[in-house]
């Protein structure tokens, strides 16, 4: 760890001997996380931006205000990394618990029967895998969970962008098949799931969806949801939905950590700094995309629902900790 954070952590755990602020065993669990799980970082593995313990001493040195910096360190505390092994025990999640049993429900399958197996088979057979975006590796969750035949690596959002043709897709993509999974990684506030799902569910040949995103904020569940209402034809299984307690939201959540309205005061009173002095085409404010306030970070990219002051890099200079990489040219 750099000579000036461990300067600043001693500073901050001597003058708390009794670890009211919980820093001294934060700065222990950081220093465990950074070595078996953070490393897994791809943005930031070529090593232009540095190991994790420099990239949080240059992140912790952007703020100017010692107070600021004692709450971004605090800030991890309610960090929550998704690395390659956790995602992978992700996939076969999916498809085991929830796209098994779905399968087993809308096959009308007795598990018992002596040919239950081959009976799944063939509905599997008969179903589209397919990806929201090209978020998700597809690629992987077919080889994870040894699914072997599936000719289309469907992607939605690229799909049917332009001159998307409802007719053919079913035609190509659903020879043999009446049954569509809708796989995402990571939703936030929907928006790119909501297409896919409502194209899906009004194919002229009105198959069987079911929607199974690995990870999903309050929002994105809420919109999923509504979705199920309005299209009897879809299902809803997400394998992690997650509590708006986990997210720093502009507005306060009944039951979050105290400590929040804290985080609420320094990333507004950052955001300046941290958008910088030129032009951010993806400045969604304080708390990011959709004001989702996450707190999430993929092991392949920091999604832009998280708060900005995790990821974005600008000239005044700041530091990210877990730089984003972006589609869009910034």
């Amino acid at each position: 760890m750099p000579q000036n954070l461990i300067l600043k952590l001693a500073e901050w755990i001597s003058a708390d001997p009794d670890d009211v602020t919980g820093i001294r065993n934060l700065k222990i669990k950081i220093d465990f996380l950074s070595q078996v799980l953070y490393k897994e970082y791809r943005p930031t593995m070529a090593g232009v931006n540095g190991e994790f313990q420099f990239r949080l001493a240059k992140w912790i040195g952007s703020a100017t205000s010692d107070d600021h910096k004692k709450l971004m360190f605090l800030l991890l505390e309610h960090l929550f990394f998704v690395g390659k092994n956790e995602f992978d025990s992700l996939y076969l999640t999916a498809y085991s618990r929830h796209i098994a049993t779905w399968l087993l429900v809308e096959g009308q399958i007795d598990f018992t029967a002596p040919d239950a197996k081959d009976q799944v088979r063939a509905a599997r057979d008969s179903t589209l895998f397919s990806a929201v975006t090209d978020s998700f590796n597809i690629g992987d969750f077919l080889r994870i969970n040894s699914i072997q035949g599936a000719e289309f690596r469907f992607v939605w959002e690229q799909a049917i962008k332009v001159n998307w043709d409802p007719v053919e897709f079913e035609r190509v993509a659903m020879a043999g098949k009446n049954r569509i999974v809708l796989l995402e990684d990571f939703v936030g506030s929907g928006s790119q799931m909501e297409r896919a799902v409502r194209t899906a569910c009004t194919l002229p040949g009105a198959p069987e969806v079911l929607l199974c995103p690995l990870i999903i904020c309050p929002a994105g569940a809420i919109l999923a949801k509504n979705l199920v209402q309005e299209y009897t034809n879809l299902t809803f299984k997400p394998v992690l939905e997650l509590n708006s307690t986990d997210f720093v939201q502009r507005i306060s959540e009944p039951g979050e950590p105290a400590i929040f309205s804290e985080f609420r005061i320094l990333v507004e009173a950052l955001h300046t700094k941290i958008a910088g002095s030129q032009d951010w085409t993806q400045d969604y404010g304080p708390y990011g995309y959709g004001g989702t306030g996450g707190l999430i970070v993929k092991y392949d990219n920091t999604p832009d629902n998280t708060l900005p002051i995790l990821h974005h890099a600008s000239n005044t200079p700041w530091h990210p900790l877990f730089l984003r990489n972006s589609r869009l040219a910034e």
